[in-house]
């Protein structure tokens, strides 16, 4: 009995000092410029918020995102953007909020 639980043991032993698996090395990605990686950054995020491009004017590009329900426009130039919407402050009033932004980052 004690032969096989040594033999036992030394099966489990000698089958649990594995080899290393090695994986291949991935190869360089190749090296970005700033704005490749702007642009990238950029896609993505009219991804994740299914941004939706409505039209162009004198070279400004207007996009529509949804965002809780609320219907959110922007563009792509500098200057401003508005959006409004309304919450409940009552049983039967109503708030409508404002908003206003000036983009100053080309």
């Amino acid at each position: 009995m004690k032969k096989l639980i040594l033999l036992s043991v030394l099966a489990f032993v000698v089958s649990s000092c594995g080899y290393e698996i090695r994986k291949k090395p991935e190869p360089p990605k190749p090296k970005l410029t700033k704005e490749q990686i702007r642009k990238q950054e950029y896609e993505q995020r009219l991804k994740d918020y299914d941004v939706q491009f409505l039209f162009e004017c004198n070279g400004v590009k207007v996009y529509r995102f949804i965002d809780c329900r609320e219907v959110i426009y922007f563009t792509d130039a500098n200057g401003m953007t508005k959006y409004q919407y309304t919450t409940r402050a009552g049983k039967f009033s109503h708030i409508t909020h404002r908003v206003q932004s000036i983009n100053t980052r080309r």
